[in-house]
């Protein structure tokens, strides 16, 4: 491709060395300078353009597999809604009908939940529909067999084959079998999903799966890329009851019918199976790291994306896990309960930031006079959280119970009961969330409640599925939109304390908590969100455990959950941002393409309304499919230094699009970046040695990372430290009056004198004379500074007094009084050769800048063609040439 690019711009090339005056012609050194950086800047971005990724998916519930099982319809499609999430791709939520009454559907790929019923008269148009969405290149995702039974005309099920019916999948429904307590292994498959997983063949993902499976085969094995890349087995070689198991019971498979189409099929998925979850109580009862969810992702990355170059999809957030809390106020007439949740809640965000959603039963509320809530709840909104509704009656039953009245009673109702009746106290209760009361609501009724409310967070069976959380809405009736639907993460706190079934001390539960946080923040992240149902009885340490009634108290199940969000990388929204970050990665329009090591992203927000895309700022652009971490970053061509490895992290949107150019390689060893941020980033500022961020939601509790050499001092923090060689790692408190922190660049020469970590706030730093000058803010307990030196400090002197110190290794620390004044700490470092620490006659280099790698020689050689050019125009050439011309 570079010799294409050198033959096809010859003449470019030529018109641009041509002399054009006497001026230029003089100059002919700088042009030729110039000249060779440009073509090496070309050359090293002249890799061909590929393919453009704009994903566009459908996630289909069929009506008549929900008639007949509705929670398997239910639950499978708000799984395939949580994998589109952690994907990071647009999707629509829909019923096959609708599907198929679109005059011409437009998605890039289409994923079917649990869809095995399929009526007699959905079939032909089916058919049509997948061959013209497959042979454009489109591509299937398959929860389950498709369309393999159906009710003949006197109501009897019958089977439908589904090799007769799609035999353009290439797929066969192979088997339904018991395979309780059967793993699931990976496969010794080289598919690029499996070498992308990184997972050898035979490695276990699940503990033994708890009832019967359906499985995929092929109708032709020999076409591309037919492939069984998961597999139902045994733990040992034994012989199954289905014929010969080379491969096990196939379990998720993978092919390429043609037409550049992929489909991808899973035994199942989202159903009661239940194959993904990491805890159960029934046998094999306990934690297990679940794997099958991750495989899936990178799955559906492969079936989404283009097959040989990197591609952007957009996170919730940029943070591995993104966070809010759940409260159900089912004791709402317990103003003590009240009060002690709300004090527990208000503590929790002040220390963490996660913010809660907290769910009046209404009719509770009045019979205690709403005492409690009127005190406390105000508090909870400053702090980000939100008063919702937990039904007016606590009804259990509410799909099978419910005529219209009686869901405008139990929601509408309530909503309004609870706005007009806190309304007066000193806050405007921001009521717009619906905490479902009891048993699992079924889709097909949410249609009855979401024009009442903003936000919908479900309760009971649904936990089976892992993660099912998104905007959804399968069949609502005309002029109703989807809204944010949260399902819960495993597993409730009246589970673990207050079920029959269920026999846990609270130290256990805790235990096993500790293990669930670790796998939504490490095994899946993806900006994951993470949400966990809590009761106001549990908190307030009212209602004692159902199995172990002396327990002293129940606050270290919660208090797991706390230390993970104060010691982890969390994104922690408000619940009215969550709300609109939710809507923002329904709807965004992703278009990216890859060029030689440059990844161009739009993102066009025209579909999102205003009120959610100010939420913008904090999501994660996410780069797949990349050996290469990112180095650089150009946000709406403006400089953009806020990334991870692998995440860009989304300032606000000034209008409804941005666009992002990201560098592949390795990032400048000398720049500083913000890698994470537990709230709202407003703007960063970046001037010399000067690196500020502003902050969206100043004065509340913010984590925050900073990427930089060593020599990085952070000021106005709270707290930081350091966390492996190039990070520094801090907050800011709650209440903290600075709208912002610094990264402040500080060279000590060859002293080899770091800033390593402070207990307490530095206003400001200074280097001088072999003198480190740190001025600690007034006010705070007593803290520690820490350092890192390669030699020992002269002299400290901490508020004009003199403190010894000792060097442990290359580090030592100061302690800084409490103090209601400023407090200056001095770092006087001993003479060395060179004066103030600078090598003899300056070095006029910047320390840790890579060189460019690779490119020397080409360098050389395209200055060697820009001088021969120059030269070719001169009166030396053009004698020289006239005389080797001449007969």
């Amino acid at each position: 491709m570079t010799y294409l690019f050198i033959l096809s711009s010859r003449k470019a090339a030529s018109e641009f060395f041509r002399p054009r005056s006497r001026r230029l012609h003089s100059n002919r050194s700088l042009r030729i300078a110039v000249a060779a950086a440009a073509l090496l800047a070309l050359l090293a971005n002249s890799g061909e353009a590929r393919g453009e990724f704009q994903p566009r998916v459908a996630i289909v519930m069929c009506q008549d597999t929900y008639a007949e099982g509705w929670f398997d319809a239910h639950s499978s499609s708000q799984g395939m809604v949580g994998l589109a999430g952690l994907v990071g791709v647009p999707y629509r939520t829909l019923t096959l009908g609708e599907l198929l009454s679109e005059p011409s559907p437009s998605y890039t790929s289409i994923w079917f939940s649990w869809c095995q019923f399929i009526a007699e008269e959905h079939i032909p148009s089916l058919i049509a529909l997948l061959q013209t969405h497959l042979s454009s290149g489109g591509s299937l995702f398959l929860d389950g067999p498709l369309g393999t039974a159906y009710r003949d005309s006197s109501n009897v099920e019958q089977y439908r084959d589904m090799k007769e019916a799609f035999p353009f999948l290439n797929l066969v429904d192979k088997y339904w079998g018991d395979v309780v307590e059967r793993p699931i292994y990976t496969t010794d498959s080289t598919h690029p999903i499996a070498v992308r997983v990184g997972h050898a063949g035979g490695t276990q993902l699940t503990q033994g799966i708890p009832d019967t499976s359906d499985g995929f085969g092929f109708i032709n094995g020999r076409v591309t890329g037919s492939e069984v890349l998961l597999e139902i087995a045994a733990p040992t070689d034994d012989a199954s009851d289905v014929g010969p198991r080379a491969l096990g019971y196939p379990f998720l498979v993978v092919t390429e019918p043609g037409d550049g189409a992929k489909i991808a099929a899973i035994g199942s998925y989202g159903n009661y199976l239940g194959p993904g979850a990491p805890f159960r109580n029934e046998a094999p009862a306990g934690f297990y790291q679940n794997g099958l969810m991750p495989y899936l992702v990178e799955t559906l990355l492969w079936l989404v994306g283009p097959d040989d170059s990197a591609f952007a999809s957009v996170q919730l957030s940029h943070a591995p896990m993104t966070v809010i809390g759940r409260v159900d106020g089912d004791w709402s007439h317990t103003p003590d309960a009240t009060v002690a949740t709300f004090d527990y809640l208000a503590d929790l965000a002040r220390h963490t930031g996660v913010a809660t959603v907290y769910g009046i039963v209404s009719v509770y509320a009045v019979e205690a006079s709403w005492n409690g809530f009127i005190e406390c709840g105000g508090e909870l909104q400053e702090l980000g959280g939100s008063i919702g509704s937990h039904s007016h009656t606590h009804n259990y039953q509410m799909s099978e119970e419910l005529d219209d009245a009686g869901w405008n009673t139990e929601v509408a109702g309530s909503m309004h009961l609870i706005r007009d009746s806190l309304f007066a106290a000193d806050y405007v209760p921001d009521t717009y969330a619906f905490i479902n009361p009891g048993g699992a609501i079924q889709s097909r009724d949410y249609g009855k409640f979401f024009p009442a409310i903003d936000l919908y967070m479900t309760h009971g069976g649904e936990t089976i599925v892992p993660y099912s959380s998104g905007v959804m809405g399968f069949g609502l009736p005309d002029g109703v939109e989807p809204v944010p639907v949260i399902n819960n993460t495993a597993a409730p706190d009246f589970q673990w304390l207050y079920l029959d079934e269920w026999v846990y001390t609270v130290q256990q539960a805790a235990d096993i908590q500790r293990m669930l946080l670790d796998y939504y923040q490490n095994t899946v992240g993806r900006g994951v969100l993470y949400n966990q149902m809590w009761h106001d009885y549990a908190i307030s340490n009212l209602d004692k455990p159902l199995h172990y009634p002396d327990t002293p108290t129940v606050l270290p199940l919660f208090d797991v959950n706390r230390a993970h969000f104060e010691s982890n990388r969390i994104y922690a929204p408000s619940v009215r941002e969550l709300m609109g970050k939710m809507h923002l990665a329904h709807k965004v329009g992703i278009t990216s393409s890859e060029n030689g090591n440059s990844l161009a992203v739009d993102l066009d927000y025209a579909a999102v309304p205003d009120e959610h895309r100010a939420y913008v700022t904090g999501m994660g652009v996410r780069v797949n499919g990349s050996a290469q971490p990112i180095a650089q970053v150009t946000v709406d061509d403006a400089p953009h230094h806020a990334f991870t490895d692998n995440t860009v992290i989304l300032p606000p949107a000034d209008g409804e699009k941005q666009q992002l150019s990201i560098q592949l390689g390795t990032p400048a060893q000398d720049a500083i970046r913000l890698t994470h941020i537990s709230k709202p980033l407003d703007q960063i500022e970046y001037q010399g040695d000067e690196f500020k961020v502003w902050l969206g939601s100043p004065g509340l509790f913010t984590q925050f990372c900073i990427a930089g050499p060593k020599s990085v001092v952070i000021l106005d923090a709270s707290w930081y430290t350091r966390m492996g060689s190039s990070e520094l790692c801090g907050h800011m408190v709650y209440g903290s009056t600075s709208p912002s922190f610094r990264a402040h660049m500080l060279d000590t020469g060859d002293h080899d004198l770091y800033v390593a970590g402070a207990g307490r706030t530095i206003d400001q730093a200074d280097w001088s004379e072999g003198i480190l000058r740190l001025t600690i803010a007034a006010g705070g307990d007593a803290a520690m500074i820490d350092f890192e030196s390669a030699r020992a400090p002269d002299t400290v002197l901490v508020a004009g007094e003199q403190v010894d110190v000792e060097l442990d290794g290359s580090a030592f620390s100061v302690e800084v009084p409490s103090s209601t004044d400023q407090v200056l700490v001095e770092i006087r470092m001993p003479a060395i050769d060179g004066g103030d620490g600078e090598p003899p006659g300056g070095c006029g280099c910047i320390a840790g800048r890579p060189e460019p790698a690779g490119h020397g020689g080409l360098a050389l050689f395209l200055l060697f063609l820009a001088a021969f050019a120059e030269w070719r125009h001169s009166s030396v050439f053009k004698r020289a040439w006239r005389e080797w011309r001449r007969p």
